[in-house]
């Protein structure tokens, strides 16, 4: 996770502890539970803010039986960092595909007719989307993504 969200506390039932923030444009409640002294439980529910739908609930044993704002600040980094994956898709990787070939380069004695001769040979390859990997001898080595691999 690149960053720990915000919290802002919010409204909980006696003795518990909630918080909200927002990850990947859902507004999420975490709610802990405690008991009427505001000792903590350990379990913790993960809602979404706006339709009530259960995301992720957990057990964190630190927490079991204390106050301290350290110790739910902690369980909070790490309920966010179970949730964010769940949260942020992530981007589904294309494999880069690449299409070689090799062109026999026309020879010529005269250097200017040679560098002509490759030139429009190369601009013509490079219209269709080659382009020039390197040259050895009279071959010329072309690469070009593969228009399939878009599907």
């Amino acid at each position: 996770m690149a960053s720990t969200p915000a919290w802002k506390p919010a409204e909980a039932v006696q003795g518990g502890r909630a918080f909200t923030t927002t990850i990947a444009d859902v507004d999420v409640l975490v709610t802990f539970a405690g008991d009427a002294t505001g000792a903590l439980a350990g379990e913790w529910t993960v809602r979404d803010a706006d339709d009530d739908t259960t995301l992720l609930t957990g057990f964190d044993p630190a927490l079991a039986g204390t106050r301290s704002a350290v110790q739910i600040f902690a369980s909070l980094v790490s309920v966010a960092d179970q949730l964010t994956p769940l949260l942020v898709p992530e981007p589904v990787a294309t494999p880069l595909v690449v299409e070689y070939t090799v062109v026999k380069l026309a020879a010529h004695d005269d250097d200017l007719v040679f560098a002509q001769t490759v030139a429009a040979t190369l601009g013509e390859h490079a219209a269709d989307g080659w382009r020039l990997v390197c040259v050895d001898n009279l071959w010329a080595y072309l690469e070009r993504p593969d228009a399939r691999s878009d599907r």
